[in-house]
């Protein structure tokens, strides 16, 4: 086991960046119930199986990315190489195996060609060891089968939770394991996970009666972003230093590894005049930087002016910073730096916020977002309310949880 661990979680940077993006939009964990096949599931219907894909894909520094982000059509080893990595993003051990899948007779001689070659995924479940999941999906992108294809499986596989190792009716306590979050600015070095845990529920009561732990947590993040971190190692010792970890239920979570933006604060002039048909214009330096990171430079140019009597408020130009305003941020390298609505939602608010399609005001003193729908911001993800349904909730309840203060009632229409 622990090998496995030590081996097959390793994602870069990148590639866990989206895949956390899709673990969020689907409000996805690790824990989460049928969490392999809901995973097999996505990626199954996320493109269209073609032998003709795009030569551009071939060719990707990310094939994984470019293939559910871009080019969405591709074949099995694209479908494995995405499902591999989407699996290690969620803190399941994950490897991309190529082999041959073909049909067998008994008793007779069988041919296995190239056509037969095939790739799939497995993923490793703790108490069971390495299971097959086929994650390749049909040509016509509707999950049916095609002729080009191989043959996907007629239902789906039964696993047992991955975190419930013990059995049903096992009477020891549980604790639950996560790492301490850790953040810092962003400065080029990389931030390294503790090892310490969240020292809370039933650990925070053993603690507090002489008990202790020793830990191991991996995890790192350079890039502006967040990263699981993940128990590698965890003991715990009773008040007489004896081991007591087997005397509990130990159930694993992963943490956060984040490295944050740094913000930069600028103070806008007060200008004014008296009415005379004129506009009234922002000069370029009318503005103070306030604080800006180390080895940072911003160029702001202001596109500030007003013809009629009137104001414009440090909340109208939050709200429309592109009519008002162009800038761009370059790093001692001379690389420019912007920030899109999901690095916003990410980086910067830690997933405060539902969405990444959003609108933001200043007002009294304050950031308003308000948002449009979650996640991917389109309103009701169909993944989340499908597992949900799994989960047993009913229609309302799903329309409820994405759309709050709903109601739902009958309606009487004549003819």
């Amino acid at each position: 086991r622990e090998f496995v661990y030590e081996n097959y979680l390793s994602i870069d940077e990148e590639s866990e960046d989206y895949m956390i993006g899709i673990i969020e939009a689907n409000g996805w964990s690790r824990s989460t119930e049928d969490i392999v096949n809901l995973v097999a599931e996505y990626i199954r219907n996320a493109a269209k199986y073609n032998l003709e894909f795009a030569e551009g894909l071939a060719n990707s520094d990310n094939i994984a990315v470019d293939f559910l982000k871009t080019y969405k059509e591709g074949v099995c080893r694209h479908y494995a190489s995405a499902a591999t990595l989407l699996y290690r993003a969620l803190g399941i051990p994950a490897r991309y195996t190529v082999g041959f899948s073909a049909p067998l007779i008994a008793g007779a001689d069988n041919y296995i060609t190239a056509s037969e070659a095939h790739a799939w995924v497995e993923v490793y479940i703790d108490g069971l060891g390495w299971v097959v999941v086929e994650v390749t999906g049909s040509g016509d992108g509707e999950g049916g089968e095609s002729e080009d294809a191989p043959e996907l499986p007629d239902e789906n596989i039964d696993l047992p939770d991955i975190d419930k190792d013990k059995e049903e009716d096992d009477e020891r306590q549980t604790i639950i394991i996560k790492p301490e979050y850790v953040y810092k600015v962003y400065d080029g070095t990389p931030l390294y996970a503790v090892n310490l845990v969240n020292e809370s529920g039933l650990l925070a009561e053993l603690l507090a009666q002489g008990y202790r732990y020793e830990v191991v947590v991996s995890g790192e993040r350079t890039s502006v972003g967040r990263s699981y971190s993940r128990i590698e190692k965890f003991i715990l010792y009773n008040k007489k230093n004896a081991v007591v970890t087997d005397q509990f239920d130990i159930r694993y979570e992963t943490g956060w590894v984040e490295v944050r933006l740094d913000p930069i604060i600028i103070s806008l002039y007060q200008i004014s005049k008296h009415y005379d048909g004129t506009a009234l214009e922002f000069a370029d330096e009318d503005y103070e930087i306030i604080s800006i990171p180390e080895g940072f430079e911003l160029a702001l140019s202001l596109h500030i002016s007003l013809t009629n009597v009137g104001r414009i408020t440090a909340s109208d130009i939050n709200y429309n910073t592109a009519k008002y305003m162009t800038y761009t941020v370059t790093d001692a390298d001379g690389k420019v730096h912007t920030a899109t609505g999901r690095q916003i939602r990410e980086q910067v608010l830690s997933y405060g916020i539902r969405s990444h399609s959003f609108t933001v005001s200043y007002e009294d003193g304050s950031f308003v977002f308000v948002t449009n729908g979650y996640g991917h911001g389109c309103g009701m993800s169909q993944f989340g309310a499908n597992a949900m349904a799994k989960n047993g909730y009913t229609y309302n309840q799903i329309l409820s949880h994405y759309y709050p203060g709903t109601k739902i009632a009958e309606i009487e229409i004549e003819y």
